[in-house]
């Protein structure tokens, strides 16, 4: 099973700190399961427009993207496009060392788990601080129209199903839609809730996810 080492950041790793030391280790440090629902249907969050032409472009390469909250749910909405054909686009959102999340110090990926889906894998996430926190993120990909090999639109569903109870919500969902010759629509909706999570870091941790998935399209190096 392949092991990434990453820097220590932001969003998941803050957030376990600080309710480490708010609430105390022995109460709040338990795991819970969260299986994702069947299917890739995408979270019910009203979307938002993409970024308007620039420079004679319909479709530059950006992501509009909105905050909001609700409770202690923090929200993400973006509309954006990639400079790619909707299969190159799929790929990257299909490789796990693209997507998986930043926030912690160690990455491992279990492939291939659901086989009802095209693309499906489990991201093992883990975190050393005040004390160690680990969590696991499954993902589905489908073509919800078209192919495999042949993608004419793409749904991708994501969610926490295992692990620290310090994130009570981490979910994602994404469209693809082909515009224009090489160049992809993205969809991206994700909701956390998480101790000390605010709604600037979620946007945060969607811009980030925006763009790895360009920087890989482009075959740059990840930023």
């Amino acid at each position: 099973m392949p092991f990434i080492e990453r820097a220590p950041l932001r969003t998941m790793r803050a957030s376990a700190t600080a309710v480490a030391i708010v609430l105390g280790v022995a109460a709040c440090n338990h795991d819970i399961t969260t299986p994702l629902p069947p299917g890739v249907q995408p979270i019910g969050e009203d979307g938002t427009t993409p970024p308007d032409a620039r420079d004679g472009d319909p479709y530059p390469e950006d992501m509009h993207l909105e905050g909001r909250s609700r409770d202690d749910l923090t929200i993400a909405v973006g509309n954006g496009f990639v400079h790619g054909d909707l299969a190159t686009v799929w790929k990257a959102f299909s490789t796990p060392e693209v997507v998986a999340d930043r926030g912690a110090d160690e990455l491992s990926f279990r492939r291939d788990t659901e086989p009802a889906y095209q693309v499906s894998f489990v991201v093992h996430n883990v975190v050393h601080d005040v004390i160690t926190v680990s969590w696991d993120v499954t993902w589905r990909e489908i073509a919800s129209k078209g192919t495999r090999e042949a993608p004419e639109e793409v749904r991708v569903r994501w969610q926490k199903t295992e692990g620290t109870g310090f994130i009570d919500t981490y979910e994602g969902s994404v469209g693809l839609f082909p515009v224009a010759p090489n160049v992809t629509r993205v969809e991206l909706v994700q909701r956390i809730e998480a101790h000390g999570q605010t709604v600037d870091e979620t946007l945060s941790g969607s811009r980030s996810l925006y763009d790895r998935v360009v920087a890989a399209v482009h075959k740059t190096p990840a930023p």
